[in-house]
């Protein structure tokens, strides 16, 4: 595990053009008190394991996914959307209960008119769980189900199949409400009423959906986050514009 209150500022220094210099992120405000999950990608990574520094030791074992680093010098990994994911281990801290969380991280998916997952713990059609994936035709959309089935489900009609790199995020506000931020801008909301426990006995998974191992990605995914909390939009707003300049945005 890595130290994360001596190391975060130093292993970043060393990216080949050193996004630190350019603001990339103060750690406070890139670890918000109740980040669950922190798979930023570093050189201190091996090639099968992606380390969290949340604290809360939610690593990520990968499975395929190829290491790439982005012209500004930040790791990200490239899945070829047959095989490739990365896998966090059940874990309570991940699992939210009925309570409030969000989902976020960057995406880059080509054009393709398949479903993809980004982050999974969906147990099936009847099963509790979240699922955070593109759909068939290119929009987002966030899942969050209890056990029987009910379902809140926020979908967006704007697309993120385009080849570019999006700062995705999804929120579950209560027991009702779901919301879709893509880039800064709030792209849908949903409610339903009776959502309960999301629990199950899944693993998390980026880049396939927890059943079945189905819905596989194609493309680039880098800051992985998961927060035990409805982060305030001013919040992950932030990690946007702080953060787009090393997706070239």
């Amino acid at each position: 595990m890595l130290d994360i209150h001596r190391g975060y500022l130093e292993p970043l220094g060393r990216y080949q053009n050193n996004p630190l210099e350019k603001g990339f992120l103060d750690p406070n405000d890139a670890l918000p008190g109740n980040t669950v999950l922190y798979l930023l990608g570093t050189p201190q990574d091996t090639t099968g394991t992606i380390y969290d520094w949340s604290g809360q030791e939610n690593d990520g074992a990968i499975v395929g996914a190829t290491r790439k680093i982005l012209p500004s010098g930040l790791p990200y990994l490239d899945l070829d959307g047959t095989d490739d994911y990365v896998l966090v281990s059940d874990n309570a801290s991940i699992s939210f209960g009925s309570g409030n969380f969000t989902l976020e991280l960057w995406a880059n998916i080509p054009v393709t008119a398949s479903q993809m997952d980004l982050m999974s713990t969906y147990n099936g059609a009847a099963g509790a769980g979240y699922d955070f994936f593109q759909q068939t035709d290119g929009t987002l959309r966030l899942n969050i189900r209890e056990t029987g089935g009910a379902t809140i489900p926020p979908t967006t009609v704007v697309t993120i199949d385009d080849g570019v790199w999006h700062h995705l995020v999804g929120k579950r506000t209560g027991t009702t409400t779901g919301a879709l931020r893509i880039d800064a801008v709030e792209r849908a909301t949903a409610t339903q009423a009776g959502v309960d426990s999301v629990d199950n006995a899944l693993d998390m998974y980026i880049g396939v959906t927890s059943s079945g191992l189905a819905n596989d990605l194609l493309g680039g995914v880098a800051l992985v986050r998961a927060h035990n909390t409805a982060v305030d939009d001013a919040v992950t707003d932030s990690h946007f514009y702080q953060e787009r300049h090393l997706f070239g945005r």
